[in-house]
């Protein structure tokens, strides 16, 4: 069975999660040799360049409600992309335990989350959403 690693970068809106990962793949060779599903479940301040992640053989597709990241919507991707890698773009409003709780595609391992933070805005985002 072929394993597909998983991506997840949390953070605050604006906290860079967009660029972090749009630089990886175009900047790092992150993504040579690998087919890469980018799942944004959130649109941020810096958007997504398409044409050239397409390039790097990477594909974005938007998630916007929570009850859409579910276990058929995440197998539909898989179909359709059928990725060695997934980088997920996780609302940062969004409780982390719904992905972890939710069913993902056979193969599918979450080797790494990565939390983005700005240091310039933390103190204020933390004080104001500390119960999230």
């Amino acid at each position: 069975m072929n394993k597909t690693r998983v991506y997840l970068f949390t953070g605050f809106l604006e906290s860079g999660k967009s660029s972090f990962i749009q630089d990886t793949l175009l900047e790092q060779g992150f993504g040579e040799d690998e087919k890469t599903l980018i799942i944004a479940c959130e649109e941020g301040e810096v958007a997504f360049d398409i044409p050239a992640l397409e390039k790097e053989n990477a594909s974005v597709e938007f998630i916007e409600n929570e009850e859409d990241l579910n276990y058929e919507t995440l197998l539909h991707l898989h179909q359709k992309y059928q990725p060695t890698q997934v980088m997920i773009e996780y609302n940062g409003m969004w409780d982390p335990a719904l992905l972890m709780g939710t069913a993902k595609p056979r193969g599918w391992e979450i080797y790494q989350s990565i939390t983005l933070i700005d240091a310039t805005a933390f103190n204020l985002q933390w004080n104001n959403m500390r119960s999230i």
